[in-house]
């Protein structure tokens, strides 16, 4: 984007809603940010403009300025006629630009990081000419301070409220709930299984979310129907990084997964094997055309191979370059971290290394952006090693996992919001699913899923297949018996808490579900004067 349309667009936006102009004010926006100017004049008007709107906001106490107030100020200021033509007429110009709202931080991180190439560029200038006239070591202090500028730009913090105190906070959750709910803030971003979603209610902005398989367990096929339920479901943006496969496979094993049967489970549908093979009829063909047409004119989801540089700097150049074509990406796949190279980690690292810092670097793109960031991780060898020789012995039908088991575990796991692990059976098609992390929200209890890999699809289970596969593995169901809240009193289980006086001044409680009859779980308590 040219910087004479970058400014005037952001002007626009702060002009406009007094969320942007904080948030401005939260990231330091500063007039000398601003340094478009026209041909043949000296001053940058766009830098003029910004300055005295920022400053009539502060003297206002949070009011925008209007073509009226600028006209005042000006006269107050005792501005010459042809600087005040120039501005009031840049100001309407301004005022009659189409700016999305949800443009503005994409705006925010382009200015701020133009600033910051610039100073940079001031940097090696002034330590050039301070290192041949002084030394070194004074060249250096020189690079020390610009150095510091451009970290102060680049860690302004998070905008927007930071700071609630609930002791004063009645008016304030009053106007923000409402807000929210009238906006739809009150659901996340669904992935699509209901037992996920029922405890998470959505992934939300700024989320690092990554899941955990061994290698070859369906790492991809998981977070393709992730994304590409909230794609077609949510209409939510995707923009996802394939480090693995070039975009054209990425496409097909998409289309098999939006060309499977109906009902998830007939023989109709094309599979993948047909469309990497092209055995596919014309009438099929036309099929998914349909399939793909509805599609068009609504939210995106666009395949990125950066396999020649996967790099988190690659991958904010392209959220940057489709925010500008297409809009900004509401959910970012990286698929997946280990995948990802850096120049902070040495050239021969191991793979919990790399995890470890892609993680870091994911999970601050996730936030600078505030959107949704989604990635898979490897489990660790050793731990690997540990399962395979488990279910050898026999001794583990059922497969958990804990967060030592990731590779890069420590950092990986200390960035994201949530990690799920899944166990892969592929002679039986299914997924185990594990609760690794929940920052919000409880923990999830091991449900399974069907996988249908002809059409990279993953058949998310009924209620009643959640509890029989529950039942089975001795875990918790959530239901205090299978007849307790039936059977009420006729029934041996009780479906409330119970509580009995015994003979002995004592009183014995009984938890829900447990038999109305004394057991060692239930506790006795010694009764006061009678009294519990």
């Amino acid at each position: 984007m040219e910087q004479e349309r970058l400014e005037k667009e952001f002007l626009c936006q702060v002009f406009t809603t007094s969320d942007a102009m904080i948030r401005a004010e939260a990231a330091k926006v500063a007039a000398d940010w601003f340094v478009f100017a026209e041909e043949n004049e000296e001053r940058s008007y766009t830098s003029l403009l910004f300055e005295l709107g920022q400053e009539y906001f502060r003297q206002s106490d949070g009011l925008l300025i209007t073509l009226k107030n600028l006209g005042e100020k000006l006269a107050k200021h005792g501005t010459g006629d042809r600087v005040k033509r120039k501005l009031l007429a840049l100001f309407g110009e301004i005022k009659e630009l189409d700016s999305d709202p949800n443009d503005f931080h994409m705006l925010l991180e382009e200015l701020k990081e133009r600033v910051m190439m610039r100073l940079y560029g001031s940097a090696l200038t002034q330590a050039h000419e301070t290192m041949t006239s002084e030394g070194v070591v004074a060249a250096r202090t020189v690079l020390r301070g610009q150095l510091d500028k451009m970290d102060e730009l680049d860690n302004e913090g998070y905008v927007g409220v930071t700071e609630i105190n609930v002791a004063e906070s009645s008016d304030y959750f009053e106007t923000e709930i409402k807000r929210r709910r009238a906006a739809g803030d009150d659901e996340g971003i669904m992935c699509g299984m209901r037992e996920i979603d029922d405890i998470t209610q959505g992934f939300r902005p700024g989320q690092f979310v990554v899941t955990v398989a061994r290698s070859s367990g369906g790492k991809s096929i998981l977070l393709l129907n992730w994304s590409a339920h909230a794609h077609l479901t949510q209409k939510q943006n995707v923009l996802y990084f394939s480090l693995e496969m070039p975009a054209w496979q990425c496409y097909l094993r998409h289309i098999s997964y939006l060309a499977r049967p109906k009902d998830g489970f007939s023989n109709d549908g094309v599979t993948h094997k047909q469309l990497k093979s092209t055995k596919i009829t014309d009438e099929q063909i036309e099929g998914i055309k349909k399939k793909l047409q509805a599609l068009s004119g609504g939210a995106y989801f666009v395949y990125a191979d950066i396999m020649a540089e996967p790099t988190a700097a690659a991958i904010e150049r392209k959220i940057r370059l489709v925010t500008r074509e297409l809009g900004r990406p509401d959910v970012i796949v990286v698929d997946y971290v280990g995948k990802m190279t850096s120049a902070d980690v040495r050239k021969h690292a191991a793979l919990w290394e790399r995890s470890a810092q892609a993680g870091i670097e994911i999970d601050r793109i996730a936030k600078k952006y505030q959107i949704v960031a989604l990635t898979a991780a490897q489990l660790s060898k050793s731990s690997i090693g540990e399962q395979r020789r488990q279910k050898q012995e026999g001794k583990s039908a059922l497969v958990s996992m804990d967060q030592d088991m990731v590779a890069g575990a420590h950092q990986l796991v200390a960035d994201a919001s949530y990690v799920f692990g899944f166990d892969s059976n592929r002679e039986a098609s299914t997924m185990t699913f594990f609760s690794m992390k929940m920052r919000e929200g409880g923990w999830l209890v091991p449900f399974q899923a069907t996988v249908r890999p002809e059409h990279n699809f993953i058949q998310d289970p009924t209620e009643n297949e959640v509890l029989e596969f529950r039942q089975n593995n001795g875990l918790y169901t959530g239901l205090a018996s299978p007849d307790a809240t039936t059977a009420g009193e006729a029934s041996d289980y009780s479906a409330a808490p119970f509580v009995r006086t015994n003979d002995n001044e004592t009183v014995t409680v009984g938890a829900p579900g447990g038999k109305q009859q004394y057991t060692k779980d239930d506790l006795t308590f010694e009764l006061w004067d009678g009294e519990m």
